[in-house]
């Protein structure tokens, strides 16, 4: 997976212009007319402002992938029959101006992003804030910062959950790595970590007799679908993109088994954790 994301991730950085007046343009192009007109001083004048505080090129590289992402995203939205938003988003009032605010905090987290791979998926989510009128700026802050913090790896944990009908599942139980490679023991900690109630982003199928503080951590990744939660994040940044080679690589990883037996501590230890999030 490592040598086709970098290939992919490299294809987007050539195509993306190379200036704040190309990037602009890219993404007041996506919605012309009336829509262009309420779109492109959003683009310009928050790019402009972020492009003035940026010191290196791969800042800028970002700016640029998030600007093409954003306005790709905006086409196939709109193909999809998706409209602009008809409310006061692109307005300012009261010196407070959502749509501006929004944007600049999507271009933010993107020069501040690690992972390329992950800035097309915050491009499809300032896309889809363009279109979606139920999402307010408090919910949009909220799935910004949600985006920012989770991995790469987790981006593909909410895709396999959340596209588990096209996929074969094999046996892996959440947490319980049976290898002690560093890739699958981290995959699983990163797996598990979706379902702890500080994110609660998958649900899972309880264990009947057993207090829901108290579920073992051994469930099956089958038993466990998107939350409410989950399934904005899906869709928002459009996992559903995510080639499936890539998911079927990573249950590759989770599943990885080298005869290693999970420590007899493990669930205690786990128990210990769940009791300590309860108090």
């Amino acid at each position: 997976m490592a040598s086709r994301a970098k290939d992919t991730a490299g294809a987007a950085l050539r195509v993306a212009p190379g200036v704040v007046g190309g990037a602009a343009g890219i993404a007041a192009s996506a919605a012309v007319g009336p829509a262009g007109a309420l779109i492109a001083p959003v683009v310009e004048q928050v790019l402009a402002d972020v492009f003035a505080r940026l010191t290196s090129q791969r800042q800028r590289d970002r700016i640029e992938l998030l600007a093409q992402s954003a306005a790709e995203a905006y086409q196939e939205l709109l193909a999809e029959g998706h409209r602009l938003r008809s409310d006061n988003f692109f307005d300012q009032r009261d010196g407070r101006w959502s749509a501006g605010e929004v944007a600049e905090a999507v271009f933010q987290a993107s020069t501040n992003e690690p992972s390329l791979l992950k800035i097309p998926h915050f491009g499809r989510l300032l896309a889809r804030f363009a279109v979606d009128s139920s999402i307010d700026a408090p919910s949009a802050h909220w799935a910004i910062n949600e985006a920012e913090s989770l991995t790469w790896i987790q981006y593909l944990h909410l895709a396999i959950i959340g596209r588990m009908g096209d996929l074969k599942m094999p046996p892996i139980e959440v947490g319980m790595a049976r290898s002690q490679r560093a890739a699958t023991v981290s995959s699983h900690r990163q797996l598990f970590d979706l379902t702890k109630w500080s994110r609660c982003l998958l649900d899972a199928t309880p264990v009947r007799g057993i207090a829901i503080g108290e579920q073992p951590r051994e469930l099956r990744i089958r038993q466990h679908w998107l939350s409410p939660s989950g399934k904005l994040l899906f869709e928002w940044l459009g996992l559903e993109s995510i080639p499936v080679g890539w998911l079927e690589e990573e249950l590759r990883v989770l599943s990885e088994d080298d005869g290693t037996d999970p420590s007899a501590n493990a669930q205690e230890a786990f128990q210990r954790e769940l009791r300590l999030e309860s108090q």
